[in-house]
């Protein structure tokens, strides 16, 4: 249930995999000396639970990316249950995650276990308004939502690709090692669409080729491939490729602007 799991001196991060059809996981931020939690996401209260009690844990913080049921569903059963615990999401967003406790705003820094780690706020608008990534300097990691995937990226519900090229120009801008946890399981099926759309004379293509075997080998052994390096999306995964001249000239494309590139392959995923 719980795998991958990344620690430092006073902090570990770990997930929980939801074993639902959206195949979701939640984040958990543990300060490793006090037993204190961030959960980031909160969705399945019956595992989160389940976690909280056999690991002898108590809620401080939620961190919400967005407003989508499956990434705030469990707020109001953890915050039956620890009353005092802070509720962080974005600004704009609080009529629709009514237990916002902390409104936040882009570009703002959130401090948590009285100065163990510090997120820096950003602006992912795209698959809804109102989404925001929680990135970690310090611990090289970057907590997603549903703005990228490995190999893939979120359906435009509410924003534009002109949103989702500047999401991910923020990304992009990140360390290449940065740690990217995204919350959903959806590795196998992009494998399948990037196959069907990445054109063999592309100078990576048969990095590509390992990369996503060795991601078939991690779901075949039930291992989340969740984190991914930045660094292999900005090589394999084609919504950070809106650049490529031999990606857009195979597919007749290359007039495209960035943001025009970004709503064809998502255009074209959306109807695979």
């Amino acid at each position: 249930m719980v795998n991958k799991e990344l620690s430092h001196q006073h902090i570990h991060i770990t997930l929980l995999d939801c074993k639902n059809s959206l195949q979701n996981y939640v984040f958990f931020v543990i300060n490793k000396h006090t037993c204190e939690c961030a959960i980031i996401d909160p969705f399945d209260t019956k595992l989160i639970d389940e976690f909280i009690n056999n690991n002898n844990l108590t809620v401080k913080y939620i961190l919400n990316t967005h407003h989508h049921h499956d990434h705030i569903g469990g707020n109001n059963r953890i915050l039956s249950l620890y009353p005092e615990c802070l509720v962080y999401g974005h600004a704009t967003d609080t009529y629709r995650i009514p237990t916002i406790t902390n409104p936040i705003h882009h570009n703002q820094t959130i401090t948590l276990f009285d100065g163990q780690i510090s997120f820096e706020i950003l602006n992912l608008d795209g698959h809804t308004l109102g989404h925001i990534g929680y990135y970690e300097p310090n611990y090289g990691c970057l907590f997603s939502g549903d703005t990228i995937f490995n190999l893939g990226c979120g359906r435009l519900f509410e924003g534009t690709a002109l949103d989702y090229l500047s999401a991910f120009e923020k990304i992009k801008a990140l360390p290449s090692n940065t740690l990217i946890y995204a919350t959903h399981e959806y590795t196998l099926s992009n494998i399948d669409f990037v196959h069907s759309v990445m054109p063999k004379n592309y100078e990576f293509y048969s990095e590509f080729l390992d990369y996503c075997q060795q991601q078939q080998i991690l779901r075949q052994d039930n291992k989340p491939t969740i984190p991914f390096t930045l660094k292999n999306q900005e090589l394999f995964n084609p919504f950070l490729l809106y650049h490529n001249y031999a990606i857009k000239a195979h597919h007749n494309i290359s007039h495209y602007n960035s943001a025009d590139t970004i709503k064809y392959f998502r255009n074209l995923k959306d109807n695979y």
